[in-house]
């Protein structure tokens, strides 16, 4: 599996509107979006035509996949170990949601970053194994009435940074296994239900602190 350490949301004006990290590297995100847009000026100063959308930058020791969209002027920028074609089109699936949902506020931008944060649920859908491994134990966090609520099949819907989602029964029977000593892959086993349908919803919930999780210490004999 190739490696995904960011993915960002980038302006024509270089400001970085959104931020996702899963690990490994250590970079600035402002950086990265100051470097892209010297880097379009650039292409556009030497290139006859003007045109200056790339689609990679290759560093070697990691890639940036690029998608553009065009009416709202803004970059999809995915670091990873090297080029990926479900990385790839994951990373268009991403930068098409996210000109549709804030196309308005694209076009009309008044500064405020902070109103495309819920958009991280969409990203963390598209990567959730990225981030959770089947290894991790989860465990609600404590006082949550959200989760009781789904479990005892209060609600049937519930809404998260904005977004509504329907409580399915496979939710909660993977809910009910969450007792934070068995891990994803021990629930799976438990419940006859992939692992990667419970990575899924873990990495959703972990996201809005509904749970936590955690890797067993291993421990060595001596």
């Amino acid at each position: 599996m190739v490696r995904l350490y960011d993915l960002y949301i980038i302006n024509r004006n270089g400001l970085c509107l959104l931020h996702q990290k899963f690990g490994g590297t250590q970079v600035d995100s402002d950086l990265v979006g100051g470097f892209f847009s010297a880097i379009q000026q650039f292409l556009q100063d030497i290139l006859p035509s003007g045109e200056s959308n790339i689609k990679s930058l290759d560093r070697g020791d990691f890639k940036l996949l690029i998608e553009y969209r065009r009416q709202t002027q803004i970059y999809g920028i995915a670091v990873s170990e090297r080029e990926d074609i479900e990385i790839r089109r994951k990373l268009i699936e991403i930068s098409t949601e996210f000109e549709e949902l804030y196309k308005g506020s694209l076009l009309n931008f008044n500064g405020d970053v902070g109103q495309f944060q819920a958009f991280k649920n969409f990203i963390l859908s598209k990567f959730p194994s990225s981030l959770i491994t089947a290894k991790h134990i989860p465990e609600v966090m404590p006082g949550v009435d959200t989760i009781k609520q789904i479990i005892s099949a209060e609600v049937n819907t519930v809404e998260l940074s904005g977004v509504s989602y329907v409580v399915a029964d496979e939710h909660r029977v993977i809910l009910r296994q969450m007792d934070g000593q068995r891990t994803i892959d021990e629930i799976a086993e438990a419940t006859e239900i992939p692992a990667k349908n419970i990575i899924e919803l873990v990495s959703l919930l972990v996201w809005n602190n509904l749970i936590r999780v955690y890797i067993r210490p291993v421990i060595h004999e001596t």
